[in-house]
């Protein structure tokens, strides 16, 4: 029964698990295991069906707002060497 129990638990992979692996495939690809067993899980939970669209909604949106804002944020260079110029300045008054 043990060994059953241990197979069932290998195939079938917990929400715990599968929500890991949704959020672990967005970042890095995951290996062919991974991904079978994350489709198997997904074709029969409907919740980790629902918190892939929205996690997939929430990684597209992030990462447009972080490229918007770079995109609008002007580039400064700093010279070191004024900028500690600047500081023992300040440091000595």
């Amino acid at each position: 029964m043990k060994t059953l129990k241990k197979i069932i638990h290998f195939l079938i992979l917990p929400c715990s698990k599968a929500t890991f692996l949704i959020e672990k495939r967005m970042h890095t690809p995951l290996t062919f295991i991974e991904k079978i067993r994350l489709n198997a899980h997904l074709t029969a939970c409907k919740w980790c069906i629902s918190y892939d669209r929205k996690a997939r909604f929430l990684h597209e949106a992030l990462k447009n707002l972080v490229q918007k804002k770079e995109s609008e944020t002007p580039v400064y260079s700093i010279d070191n060497k004024l900028l500690k110029e600047e500081v023992l300045k300040k440091i000595k008054k």
